[in-house]
C-alpha cells in the first residue's frame, strides 16, 4: 500500500527538479533582453519600475508583493499571496511575471492552477492541504525505514561481501529480478534515504522543530515586525532601488534573491529583503534577512545567517539538500535519475512478490493434488 504514494511522490519530485526551467519554458512568451539591465547601477531600478507597475496593473491589491531577484536581461517573476480570488484555497498566490526592464506583465497565472506548480502542490501536499503535509511527512518516514530494512535484509555476512554485491547469472525470472533490485538499491539507497528524510522533515515542520530542539536548542525563524511608523507608511515612501542600496550596506558581499515590498498602508511598512552570503546552503532561499523601513530607508532588524544556532542550520540546509540545488547540475540530474530509481525499484519488488506468490500458490496446488486419493 505504501508503494503507490511513494511513486507518485518519487515522480513528481523528479519532474519538479527543474520545475522553474520547464514552467518557463512551457508558457514564458519569448521576450527580449533588457540589455540596458546589465550594468550594475542600473540592477536596482528594474525593481522600482516592477513594483509601480504592479500597483498600476493591480490597484485592488494594496498589500505587500514578493518579487524574485532575477538574472540580469531575464523576466522578473512576483508573488501577492492570500489574493481575493483565491481565498478558499489552503495554498493559491497570485504569480506574476514582467519584462526584464519591469515595465509590462507578460504573464500572470495563480499559483496550483498551472502544470507545474499542480505538481509542487500533488507532490508536497498530495492536492490535500496541511491533512495531506502530514500524510507525505508520515508517507516519507515509511519510505524511509523500507529502505533501510532492505539494506539491512541484504547486508551481507562477514566475508561474503563480494557474492553478495555480484549480479549472478540465473536461470529463473525471479532471481534476475532480485539482482537488478538489489543493484538499484544500492547505488540509490544514499540519496534516497536523504530525499526520504528530508521530505519528512520539510512535510512535518513542527515536530521537525520539536526533535531538533532537544538537542541544540529552539528553530530560530525571522518574524515579521510590529508596524514601525504611525498610520502605517506608504509604499512609494522611499523606492526599493534606496531600501536595497541600504541593505546592501551591511552585507556588501551578499547576493539578493527575494524583495518583499511594503503595503500601501497600515503593515508592513517596512522592505524585507533576502540574501545570499557565502556558505548558505541555497542561492534561492537563502536565509539572511535584512528590515529596512519604509518611511525613511533606516535599519529595522536584520537576521544574519552566520549567526545562527545549530538547530536553525540543519533545517536551513532541508530545502537545498531535498531539491538537489546545492549539488548543482549534476546533483539535480543524478536526483531525477534518483526518483525514477524509485519507482523502478517499487516495479521491480512488485512484480518479484507477484512471481513469488504465483510460484507458492503452484507448488502448494501440486502438492495437494499429489495426495488426494
Amino acid at each position: 500500500m505504501l508503494g503507490i504514494p511513494v511513486v507518485v511522490l518519487s515522480l513528481s519530485g523528479a519532474a519538479l527538479v527543474f520545475y522553474n526551467e520547464l514552467d518557463g519554458a512551457l508558457n514564458l512568451p519569448a521576450t527580449p533582453a533588457c540589455d540596458s539591465c546589465s550594468p550594475p547601477q542600473l540592477i536596482a531600478p528594474r525593481y522600482d519600475r516592477a513594483l509601480h507597475t504592479l500597483r498600476q496593473t493591480y490597484p485592488d491589491l494594496n498589500g505587500p508583493w514578493r518579487v524574485e531577484a532575477s538574472e540580469r536581461g531575464r523576466v522578473i517573476a512576483a508573488r501577492y499571496y492570500h489574493p481575493p480570488a483565491t481565498q478558499g484555497e489552503y495554498f493559491a498566490p497570485l504569480m506574476v511575471w514582467l519584462s526584464a526592464d519591469g515595465s509590462a506583465v507578460v504573464r500572470q497565472e495563480y499559483w496550483g492552477h498551472y502544470l507545474m506548480t499542480w505538481l509542487y502542490n500533488l507532490h508536497f501536499s498530495l492536492l490535500s492541504g496541511a491533512t495531506g503535509l502530514v500524510v507525505v511527512g508520515m508517507i516519507g518516514v515509511g519510505a524511509t525505514l523500507l529502505l533501510l530494512s532492505g539494506l539491512l535484509a541484504w547486508w551481507p555476512r562477514p566475508g561474503q561481501w563480494r557474492r553478495a554485491l555480484a549480479f549472478k547469472r540465473r536461470p529463473a525470472l525471479v532471481g534476475q529480478l532480485y539482482d537488478w533490485h538489489k543493484v538499484t538499491g544500492l547505488v540509490m539507497v544514499i540519496p534516497l534515504v536523504l530525499l526520504c528524510v528530508t521530505g519528512a522533515m520539510l512535510a512535518l515542520p513542527k515536530q521537525t522543530s520539536w526533535v531538533l530542539s532537544q538537542g541544540f536548542g529552539p528553530v530560530n525563524t525571522p518574524q515579521p515586525l510590529l508596524g514601525q511608523n504611525a498610520g502605517g507608511a506608504k509604499a512609494d515612501t522611499v523606492p526599493p532601488a534606496v531600501a536595497l542600496e541600504q541593505a546592501r550596506s551591511h552585507y556588501p558581499t551578499a547576493t539578493l534573491a527575494w524583495i518583499e515590498t511594503p503595503a500601501v498602508t497600515g503593515t508592513p511598512d517596512y522592505y524585507r529583503f533576502r540574501l545570499s552570503q557565502q556558505g548558505d546552503p541555497s542561492r534561492r532561499f537563502p536565509h539572511t534577512f535584512v528590515y529596512i523601513s519604509a518611511a525613511d530607508g533606516t535599519l529595522l532588524y536584520s537576521y544574519d545567517f552566520h549567526k545562527q544556532n545549530h538547530a536553525t542550520t540543519i533545517v536551513n540546509w532541508l530545502h537545498a539538500l531535498h531539491d538537489g540545488t546545492y549539488f548543482g547540475l549534476a546533483g539535480r540530474i543524478f536526483y531525477v535519475l534518483a526518483g525514477m530509481a524509485m519507482t523502478i525499484l517499487f516495479i521491480l519488488g512488485a512484480i518479484r512478490y507477484y512471481w513469488r506468490t504465483c510460484y507458492k500458490r503452484r507448488g502448494e496446488g501440486s502438492a495437494r493434488h499429489n495426495t488426494m486419493p
